[in-house]
């Protein structure tokens, strides 16, 4: 079991070390993969950033699909693949209409 003491070191270190999970971890003696499993509980993902990362365009193509744009016209404008898009698209939205085997 981690001390609380030393998980507060730790995160003093990230912020000296620019957010690197990595660099912290040496500086204060933490083996990387423990070090690695908190930052996500604290809302870390790496170099100090805040959160899950979000496609700068997801929010673009979520704008073109609520206008009624189709899928691959949106994922196009967009730049990025249809799965991609298809990934992006509510639970329910119109997709792949072949053949489905169950």
């Amino acid at each position: 079991m981690v001390s609380g003491e030393l998980r507060a070191r730790f995160f003093e270190a990230l912020d000296r070390e620019s957010g690197s999970v990595l660099a912290a971890a040496r500086v204060v003696g933490v083996n990387r993969n423990t070090a690695y499993g908190w930052a996500p509980k604290a809302g870390i993902r790496g170099r100090g950033k805040a959160g899950p990362a979000r496609h700068p365009g997801r929010a673009a193509y979520e704008r073109l699909r609520a206008s009624g744009v189709s899928r691959r016209a949106a994922a196009a404008q967009v730049g990025v693949h249809v799965r991609t898009a298809q990934d992006w698209d509510p639970a329910g939205a119109p997709s792949y209409s072949g053949p489905c085997f169950t």
